[in-house]
């Protein structure tokens, strides 16, 4: 009969760091000669354990933090990257990622991390949730402080710099220029300990906030066709305000008013009718303008075709293309098999998220995890925000919440793993 130590099933393993140190080497040549991104080596003393926190810029920062240091790292990932089959099991097997659920109670995951922890190994958490859209903190959860306190080891601090502006979210093509990450400091318990949650809270914000815009000296990203697809990220105009009549190639042009402007290499859009801003700044109007917009126009309809795809817990399946349209009222997945079409009310939607550059994420109670895969004409942060703004009205309308209209650049309101 087995006795129970040998029963334990660990988390932490040997080929993990053999995993790890392989890819560490294959991918810091690889990033720095195709992307010409550079890691700064931080030697962690010990084994650990170790919380490591980090901006989110890009779908490849696990990787590319994985190059700053010489320990495996088990990051909290999203379920999404669980579908893949063959390859989401040989991840699992070289490297064994922490999955999330934003569809089920993430007790599961703390006791995971917990373990991890246990057996001296190092957690990272990129605390946003979502790769940012703008190069700007894409939120910051009211709990991470709560999480951190309760799981008491040293706590790392990561930046990304650059890496937001030489691969945009929004756009298709990867741009030339130089972009780094760095470890910036360090708190041990005793440390956060004695701050409040608030306090730490905020530490922690500022600790990772690596706002593109203001780098000293400035940073620059060029490629051809600046502006390309940049009506993925600013759907309307900032101008005259009207919604999808904007688009983007060498210069950003409103089709309605003639509004020009041109995105320029430090990631400004420059015009004449407001100088340089910040995509961080127009994400903010175009965001606070469209609310009002949709509130005025009760009959709006945002639609769009794209690939309907089933994330199952190890496979995914595929129902081919269809039409999503999103109204006041609900979602619509329009099939080619009349079988197949359904419709989501708004009290049955959890969450939504984009996945990567053009993926709509939805969760929907009794349903498998939705994904309607967007071509690159078809803006997937369009559909995000146009579903907070609904969801948010729908509980407005129901007295679940008090004010009219959301706050969608409040960079501190989502969760941490259901804390």
């Amino acid at each position: 009969m087995k006795s129970k130590r040998s029963q334990t099933k660990h988390v932490v393993k040997f080929r993990h760091r053999f995993f790890y140190g392989l890819a560490r080497i294959l991918f810091s040549w690889i990033f720095r000669l195709h992307a010409n991104f550079h890691s700064k080596h931080y030697h962690l003393k010990g084994k650990g354990p170790y919380i490591i926190v980090a901006n989110h810029t890009s779908a490849l920062d696990p990787i590319l933090l994985a190059t700053s240091t010489d320990i495996p790292i088990y990051y909290v990932a999203s379920e999404i990257i669980f579908g893949h089959g063959l390859i989401s099991r040989l991840l699992e097997f070289c490297f064994a990622p922490i999955p999330k659920s934003k569809s089920l109670p993430d007790i599961s995951t703390i006791m995971t991390i917990k373990k991890v922890l246990k057996e001296k190994g190092t957690v990272g958490i990129f605390v946003e949730g979502n790769v940012t859209f703008t190069g700007g903190l894409a939120s910051m959860p009211f709990a991470i402080g709560k999480l951190v306190k309760s799981l008491n080891v040293p706590l790392l601090f990561f930046r990304f710099h650059g890496v937001s502006q030489s691969d945009p979210r929004w756009a298709t093509k990867r741009r030339k220029g130089r972009s780094w990450g760095e470890f910036y400091s360090q708190m041990n318990p005793d440390e956060y300990n004695a701050l409040s949650l608030d306090e730490l809270n905020k530490v922690i914000y500022e600790r990772i906030d690596a706002n593109p815009y203001q780098e000293n000296p400035p940073l620059a990203f060029k490629t051809k066709h600046m502006s390309e697809h940049l009506e993925r990220l600013v759907f309307a105009c900032p101008h005259c305000h009207s919604v999808n009549t904007v688009h983007g190639y060498d210069d950003f042009v409103c089709d309605q008013c003639d509004f020009t402007a041109h995105y320029d290499e430090h990631g400004y859009l420059v015009s004449k009718e407001y100088g340089k801003q910040t995509l961080i700044e127009v994400d903010q109007l175009v965001k606070d303008n469209y609310q009002h917009y949709l509130a005025s126009h009760p009959d709006f309809e945002l639609k769009g075709e794209g690939l309907w795809v089933e994330i199952l817990k190890r496979r995914r399946k595929y129902h081919g293309s269809v039409q999503i349209i999103v109204n006041h009222e609900s979602i619509s997945i329009i099939s080619k098999r009349k079988d197949q079409s359904f419709k989501v009310g708004y009290h049955e939607l959890i969450s939504m998220a984009v996945q990567q550059k053009g993926g709509l994420i939805l969760y929907i109670h009794g349903r498998n995890t939705t994904m309607i895969k967007l071509p690159p004409s078809v803006s997937a942060y369009q559909f995000l925000v146009t579903l907070q703004i609904f969801v948010h009205r729908y509980k407005y309308i129901k007295g679940e919440v008090k004010n009219e209209f959301i706050n969608l650049n409040d960079e501190h309101h989502t969760e941490c793993l259901g804390l």
